[in-house]
């Protein structure tokens, strides 16, 4: 069949009710192909190029609709047609790049991803601000802005995307607020943001963000400030309402759902959650699911009393980091690992593994409590009371900054452990008594204490 009949019978099926109703890609798989044929007849005309518009334009919605879906693989593979069939500078092209930059991202393809965006946050011709605030708040993740700098990115883009009436672009910018807020032991602030952020979600019809507000809701209720038996009968709520067909919010609620049902000493229920979360995640394709399952199966082992699984899942963690460059969640990960370390009575190890964030940088309330805490312990096994006594005292002074039970829990009792190897048994006790009295607050149900062990 000549090639000029195929270009022909090509664009005529791309109009059919039938191809229509099958969805955006399948009348764009028949133009991409009417415009091949077309060009390699060497037909480079006005109606050619009207062709290549309306697949370019398919191509953009059918791939911004996976990606909402969040169906990463589709998308990735129609917004990669999309950007090698547009034209540099071309607006539809733009978006395209934009969105493949971040479907990139979210596959853990970080340099591609970087690169995308930033070809998208430089090309402003026919694009409106709207879309160039898209790009500058998704580079700026892609780049690895921390969580206060990527808020203030965030705060600043809030009004632009309001004007706009853009749902999904609010969206974005309060739950990297909200994200902020969290670091800083704020759980209360960040829930009210959150409720906002699910609302314009679900407004937009986007999983992934609809997904993300309610993982960062769940990990609020269960670092903050919610006793445990009612934040598991909230993530319960909210998983019936907004679960069902929507596995990427299945997994981020699942995860901070386990932890709780952990705190409440419910682990075989825990490991179940858990075991939902990877099989969904293992369809889905995100790649920092690689990174956060792990932590959060380790959160879930460690109030099981189980090391050798926690040490396990932290070095699976760690690996899994490094590969897509989630700098925050090394530092996590080489924290969490530290503490286990030094739970495991190996203070030596602990300090190895503590690495670069022994400097003692600036840091959010959160991670300054948790830092400080490790590093009074450490101290402490070294000999050095005034050292440790003084970083103690900072843990407990950033804790106390937060709305988190957890947070100031841990403190009161790294405070005890220091007081415990120093021999100031009444002031361990003390401390200890404070350390019990917030998780009571909390509602935990279980611990490990360590506080004897390393008196011992």
């Amino acid at each position: 069949m000549a090639k000029r009949v195929r270009a022909e019978r090509h664009e005529r099926a791309a109009a059919l009710p039938a191809v229509r109703a099958a969805g955006d890609a399948k009348a764009a798989g028949h133009l991409e192909l009417a415009h091949r044929y077309r060009t390699e007849l060497g037909l480079l005309d006005a109606h050619t190029e009207q062709i290549r518009g309306r697949a370019l334009d398919l191509l953009l919605s059918a791939g911004s609709s996976a990606l909402a879906r969040s169906d990463l693989a589709w998308a990735a593979e129609l917004l990669t047609k999309a950007v090698e069939l547009g034209r540099p500078g071309e607006a539809t092209r733009t978006r395209a790049v934009r969105r493949l930059g971040e479907v990139e991202l979210a596959r853990g393809h970080a340099d591609r991803g970087a690169a995308l965006l930033g070809e998208a946050a430089e090309s402003t011709a026919g694009v409106d601000d709207v879309e160039h605030a898209f790009a500058v708040l998704a580079l700026a993740a892609a780049q690895g802005a921390d969580l206060a700098d990527l808020a203030t990115t965030a705060r600043d883009l809030l009004p632009v995307f309001a004007a706009a009436g853009s749902d999904l672009g609010q969206a974005r910018c309060r739950i990297r607020m909200a994200q902020d807020c969290q670091l800083q032991g704020r759980h209360g602030e960040a829930d009210a943001l959150l409720t906002l952020a699910l609302a314009d979600a679900v407004r937009a019809d986007a999983e992934p963000e609809r997904a993300q507000a309610l993982g960062a809701t769940a990990v609020s209720l269960w670092r903050g400030p919610v006793p445990v038996p009612a934040a598991v009968a909230r993530c319960r709520s909210l998983l019936a309402e907004h679960g069902g067909p929507r596995p990427t919010v299945r997994v981020t609620l699942n995860c901070p759902l386990a932890v709780l049902l952990a705190l409440d000493g419910a682990f075989d229920e825990a490991r179940r959650c858990l075991a939902t979360a990877r099989r969904l995640a293992d369809e889905l394709g995100y790649a920092e699911a690689e990174v956060a399952l792990p932590l959060f199966a380790a959160e879930v082992e460690t109030l099981a009393g189980r090391p050798e699984t926690v040490a396990d899942l932290l070095d699976r963690a760690a690996e899994a980091a490094e590969a897509v460059g989630a700098t925050a969640l090394r530092r996590t990960t080489r924290r969490f690992r530290a503490r286990a370390l030094l739970d495991a009575g190996r203070p030596g190890e602990a300090w190895s593994r503590l690495g670069d964030d022994a400097a003692g940088a600036a840091l959010p309330a959160a991670d300054a409590a948790d830092l400080y805490g490790l590093q009074a312990r450490l101290a402490a096994h070294r000999g050095e009371q005034d050292t440790a006594l003084a970083l103690a005292g900072r843990a407990l002074d950033a804790a106390m900054r937060t709305d988190s039970p957890l947070l100031r829990a841990a403190a009161w009792a790294d405070r005890a452990a220091v007081h415990a190897l120093f021999g100031r048994a009444d002031a361990a006790r003390a401390d200890e008594a404070e350390a019990a009295a917030a998780r009571a607050v909390k509602g935990w149900a279980v611990r490990a204490a360590r506080t004897e062990e390393e008196a011992r």
